[in-house]
């Protein structure tokens, strides 16, 4: 039987209530059942007592979205030029890949992210690789198998392969397996509603990248360097017409907006944009690190918290960022965002994201019956605002510790 393990620390960060000071986490096997002090606790039994010392014990962090099999492009892209070169660079290595490669990239981000604390992850995947690697690392995952494609005489053969794949793997338990359609510039109208009709007979969300550059926006306009580029690889054929909208607009006319839409970056959007989405209640996903790097600029992180719309945070791949840290997502939406509270924040790289990921019950926070997937960070704030502010400031600086875990 289970023995009762109490985990006590200067902090306890519970997430969904106010931090505790000189708290206690009670993890019974691989759940926890109960928070509070040693009084709080005294009718759960007998069990060892971990002092963890001057540290803020906090739920593992959530990456709603990366791409794991692109860490083997790590320092292969440069970054901090245009979207337009970076994309280029990475079309250009990508056609160099092969099987090895990816499975190189995805033990390379696995790895790299749980040393960063993170439990739980929604991996974007070309090749259905990371399947056989993320039960290894992680207790609930999800992998979203991308759809690209924008030409209607490839079409119908490249949609049944995509379904015989996603039919085969639909049933996994973990990872849990969803589809993903890449971009309005890179899905066609017709295969958009294809991928999202289908994504309902799995993993009940659809994953998409959304208004993260100017080029994107001036593509649906008929006209830039995607429009150009798309042109020039032969990846489209010439019957799609312009919408003339917003990335945001188009998805919405197509019916692809919903509550079981994660729209991932968000950064070239407009006030009657971020409307829509609050109407269709779809999840929002930022990746200010990626974004920076790509110079397509910053989310507007007020203006959608300020329209009820949950934030959750992701890294996106090592392609495009420098490591696979959800902490450093944190500081940076701080840096953009500084009238916001640190504690709406740390939501957005813990519960936020496992809400919308649909594993809210069963991660995120530290709460009863949710599973003891518990990190540690130094700290030595003495008051629960400067420990908040500390945490998302300072904490990707700081050694990150597993608690309860023997990985």
């Amino acid at each position: 039987m289970n023995q009762t393990t109490y985990h006590k620390a200067r902090w306890i960060c519970p997430v969904t209530r106010p931090p505790m000071e000189g708290g206690m986490v009670a993890v019974k096997g691989d759940a926890i059942i109960g928070t509070g002090n040693k009084n709080d606790l005294k009718t759960l039994g007998y069990g060892p007592i971990i002092d963890h010392g001057d540290v803020a014990i906090l739920p593992a962090l959530v990456n709603a979205h990366t791409h794991l099999e692109l860490s083997c492009l790590e320092k292969r892209i440069k970054t901090g030029v245009n979207f337009m070169d970076w994309l280029r660079s990475l079309l250009k290595e990508l056609d160099k890949l092969d099987e090895g490669d990816f499975n190189y990239g995805i033990v390379r981000g696995l790895k790299k992210s749980y040393q960063n604390g993170t439990g739980l992850l929604a991996d974007i995947s070309n090749t259905g690789l990371s399947i056989n690697y993320l039960k290894q690392v992680f207790t609930r995952s999800i992998v979203f198998l991308e759809a690209l494609g924008f030409d209607s005489r490839t079409l119908p053969l490249y949609f049944e392969r995509l379904k015989t794949r996603f039919n085969r793997l639909k049933n996994c338990k973990h990872p849990q397996v969803g589809l993903a359609a890449h971009s309005p510039y890179t899905v066609s109208p017709e295969l958009l509603k294809k991928v999202q009709s289908l994504s309902l007979k799995g993993f009940p969300m659809l994953s998409v990248h959304v208004a993260e550059s100017r080029d994107e926006s001036e593509f649906l306009m008929g006209k830039g360097p995607i429009y150009d580029l798309l042109n020039e690889r032969k990846f489209r054929n010439g019957d799609w017409v312009p919408p003339e909208k917003s990335p945001v607009q188009y998805l919405d006319d197509l019916g692809i907006l919903t509550p079981r839409t994660l729209c991932v970056h968000m950064v070239q959007i407009s006030n009657a944009d971020i409307a829509t989405v609050a109407k269709r209640k779809s999840k929002i996903c930022l990746c200010p690190r990626s974004n920076h790097k790509l110079r397509v600029g910053s989310p507007p992180v007020e203006k959608l918290l300020r329209a009820g719309l949950q934030i959750a945070l992701g890294t996106d791949s090592l392609a495009s960022n420098d490591d696979l840290s959800v902490l450093k997502e944190m500081a940076a939406i701080k840096g953009i965002a500084p009238s916001v509270p640190p504690a709406e924040i740390i939501k957005m790289g813990t519960i936020n994201g496992a809400i919308a990921l649909n594993m809210g019950e069963h991660l995120g926070s530290i709460d009863e019956g949710k599973e003891g997937l518990l990190i540690s960070v130094p700290v030595s704030s003495s008051s629960p605002e400067k420990l908040y502010e500390e945490i998302v400031c300072e904490g990707y600086r700081k050694e990150i510790k597993w608690i309860n875990q023997d990985t």
